[in-house]
């Protein structure tokens, strides 16, 4: 049986059936049906005491160290393969971030936690793995354990062909292998040993809260804007990527991240010799980081930027202020700034209302007029308009960020940024609801120039509903930034 090692150099599996390695992971079942984590980190101490002392294995009997290297040869050759497959390569290319709840939440519930792998590595154990056959090679672990079984099988200790620092970093190296593998058990396998007490405890960690400095004002929102030494770490290699794939970019600033789903936001400056619109820039960054993390890029062209700051707006002041700056060349022209007035005047966020919210108000009053008629078509589109305006409106008070888009999904993304209830109005676990704000999305044309275009009136109905509440929500926030 072979498989290729990083150096191409064939690889025979000598533990391994011809089912197991076409299908690795189930070795990681069968390892800990033979014992859990902490027993076979006890047995591997044991083991290791016999390799760096005078004496010799006192167990029952001899077989029962040999099963343990058995079994510990089986899972390297196990998690060797499966780090070569491609599943595996997909999920070391994924980026994660707002990690910190998730590996609390374990470490509540799980009876056996690891203590020997890092943060990221424990949020994605094949990053683990990957990083210990950096250190040896697979032959090189299967000769370490063999030498280890000689030793601990022998009344002498190691010889001097084994040196004592080797023996430590095999030691801890394979610690942290039988946690990876516990933490793939645990997660895709079948999750086992749960703590009786983690509900007890559960409230003892309140979820991470956000500071919002942003926005202006922010309601029911779980936007964050810190982000841990992690999520840090994963955003650097996000940035890289997105220089690599687009030259173009002169600035990039990392607003925060949504943990639902989890998503970066990022401002992102680039040149002005990049003639495609501002729009398709932006859609080809996304469409590009997909496969490794959700990303939502707010996108300017340099002298579009530079202007903004001049001015003193505040969106982009903020952003270069108060944001984390993950990419800034040094040749990149940055004008001095003005200070920040979070105070924006009563008068100016009424005006905002006023002519976007109004018109948001007036479009949704001709689509209940145009429901009474009848006409679905035209009600669609002025339920759409209505939307569009409102969203924008908010938008602009709340961030302080002008933007001309038609795509609903994009501005309902964006006021995530400082609260989750507009975007609440729409279900995005329900297919129904998916399709409903899909049906919406079309209205801008289909409404407009498409023949015989008859939405269902129950789908009319509904979403007509929908924008009222949305239009609810999105004027209390208007009184809460007035009050402000």
């Amino acid at each position: 049986m072979e498989a290729k090692q990083n150096s191409n150099q064939p690889f025979y599996s000598k533990f391994l059936n011809r089912n197991e390695i076409a299908s690795p992971i189930a070795v990681i079942g069968d390892f800990f049906s033979a014992d859990w984590l902490p027993g076979h980190l006890g047995k591997l101490k044991e083991w290791r005491q016999f390799v760096i002392e005078d004496g010799f294995y006192t167990g029952k009997s001899p077989a029962s160290l040999l099963m343990t290297h058995q079994l510990s040869a089986r899972l390297l050759e196990a998690m060797y393969l499966l780090i070569r497959s491609k599943a595996a390569k997909k999920r070391l290319r994924t980026i994660h971030i707002n990690f910190d709840e998730q590996l609390a939440q374990e470490e509540r519930e799980w009876l056996h936690y690891p203590v020997f792998l890092s943060p990221l590595e424990r949020i994605n154990p094949y990053l683990a793995i990957s990083n210990l056959f950096e250190i040896y090679t697979i032959d090189q672990y299967l000769t370490f354990l063999y030498e280890w079984l000689e030793a601990g099988l022998s009344v002498s200790t190691i010889d001097d062909d084994l040196d004592m620092s080797d023996v430590i970093y095999f030691y801890e190296n394979m610690q942290k292998l039988y946690e990876a593998a516990w933490i793939i058990h645990q997660r895709e396998i079948r999750p086992v040993l749960k703590n009786s007490v983690s509900d007890k405890n559960a409230a003892a960690f309140p979820p991470q809260t956000a500071t919002q400095n942003l926005s202006l004002v922010s309601s029911n929102c779980t936007f964050n804007d810190r982000l841990s030494p992690e999520t840090a770490l994963g955003l650097d290699q996000l940035v890289k990527f997105i220089v690599s794939k687009i030259p173009a970019v002169q600035l990039i600033s990392c607003l925060g991240t949504h943990p639902s789903p989890s998503t970066f936001y990022l401002l992102v400056v680039v040149s002005d010799n990049n003639q495609s619109p501002e729009h398709e820039i932006a859609n080809r960054i996304e469409d590009s980081c997909r496969q490794y993390v959700n990303i939502y890029v707010i996108l300017s062209k340099a002298n579009q930027f530079i202007q903004g700051l001049e001015e003193g707006n505040k969106f982009f002041t903020n952003a270069m202020v108060k944001s984390k700056i993950s990419y800034q060349p040094d040749e990149f022209f940055e004008p001095q700034l003005k200070p920040i007035d979070n105070e924006v005047s009563i008068k100016e966020i009424e005006t905002d209302w006023k002519m976007w919210g109004g018109q948001g108000r007036e479009f949704l009053d001709s689509a209940w007029h145009c429901i009474n008629k009848g006409s679905n078509g035209i009600t669609l589109f002025l339920l759409h308009q209505a939307m569009e305006s409102t969203l924008s409106a908010i938008i602009r008070i709340v961030l302080g960020y002008r933007l001309t888009v038609h795509n609903l999904s994009k501005l309902l993304r964006l006021t995530r940024l400082f609260t989750d209830d507009l975007a609440g109005v729409f279900d995005y676990s329900s297919d129904e609801d998916v399709r409903l704000l899909a049906l919406l999305q079309s209205g801008y044309y289909s409404g407009r120039y498409k023949d015989l275009f008859a939405p269902d009136i129950n789908c009319i109905n509904i979403l007509a509903d929908k924008v009222s509440d949305l239009f609810a929500i999105a004027e209390e926030i208007y009184r809460k930034a007035v009050m402000s």
